[in-house]
């Protein structure tokens, strides 16, 4: 009975160092919800919160892959101004039949500026000009003859300016400069017009500086 009664009591003692010794097969969690045991993986943390390190940025916002923020549709951007129309360079001739409404300029311009007794020399010499244009046109001189050449610009042109260069030989300067009145030009005018002392071909060159539109010019010869 002696031996029974150590038996149960050497089981007694193994058991409670047991006890005292072992553990939980669960283990245990910490507060931030993450699992203490290798290979575990993490809990979502509180409010949606991911990692600096992750995917996603902070808030759990997703990424807007390129798009403008909070689903904005991107705006096509606006076309360009047209460009100004081109200044410079030579105006384009046109039918003399376009100088209809200022004809009537011409005819007077002729009876006031031009010496008594000349004649008008041939059609008007009629072309469409935009800002800073010039046109240019070679006119037969006899010699011993008196010429005058009148011009006027029609509604829009700002401005008409004429001048006479020599062409054999070509000289850089004009031989004569007009006189400009707003939109009307005279060259020689009376009693001072263009002498021709010999038979050549002259260049008249026309010129509007500002404004655009049609301008004629009337040679007028005695």
């Amino acid at each position: 009975m002696h031996q029974t009664l150590g038996m149960l009591v050497g089981s007694g003692l193994v058991a409670l160092v047991l006890s005292a010794c072992g553990g939980s097969s669960q283990p245990a969690s910490n507060p931030n919800g993450q699992a203490n045991f290798n290979g575990g993986y993490n809990n979502p943390p509180p409010n949606g919160n991911y990692p600096p390190n992750g995917n996603y940025p902070p808030n759990g916002a997703q990424p807007n892959n390129g798009y403008p923020p909070n689903g904005a549709q991107p705006q096509p951007t606006a076309a360009p101004p047209p460009p100004p129309p081109p200044t410079g360079g030579p105006a384009q001739p046109v039918d003399a039949a376009m100088a209809a409404p200022i004809t009537p300029l011409l005819q007077q311009a002729g009876r006031t500026q031009a010496p008594p007794g000349a004649k008008p020399m041939g059609p008007p010499i009629v072309a469409n000009f935009t800002a800073g244009q010039t046109f240019e046109s070679v006119v037969q001189m006899s010699g011993n003859r008196c010429y005058t050449v009148v011009a006027a610009g029609g509604p829009g042109v700002g401005g008409v300016h004429m001048e006479l260069f020599a062409t054999f030989p070509p000289l850089p300067t004009p031989f004569a400069v007009s006189q400009d009145s707003g939109t009307s030009s005279v060259l020689g005018a009376n009693p001072n017009c263009q002498k021709q002392l010999i038979s050549a071909p002259m260049k008249l060159v026309i010129k509007v500086p500002a404004g655009q539109g049609i301008v004629a010019a009337q040679v007028y010869e005695k």
